[in-house]
């Protein structure tokens, strides 16, 4: 699949900020190869997952890499002290 077709099928609703959601972790590696360009839009990942008993416990609002299940795809706002 291309990045147009993917982003079409994990597409966000209008009414959410992220750009994509619930990516499964495994194309993680290949989003970031499509965005790494520099004529690319620059993007911030958000990784996604549950606690596992026993084992991972994750905050509600953030989850480690290395433990996420699927991941979202935001805009990277400029700094604010940029041109």
């Amino acid at each position: 699949m291309t990045l147009d077709e993917l982003m079409i099928k994990y597409a966000s609703p209008a009414n959410e900020s992220s750009l994509a959601k619930n990516i499964p972790i495994k194309l993680l590696p290949w989003f970031q190869g499509e965005f790494a360009g520099p004529s690319r839009k620059k993007v911030r990942y958000i990784f996604r997952g549950v606690s596992i008993p026993g084992v991972y416990k994750r905050p509600q609002s953030w989850c480690h890499k290395a433990m996420a299940d699927t991941f979202a795809i935001y805009n990277r706002p400029k700094p604010w002290y940029s041109s």
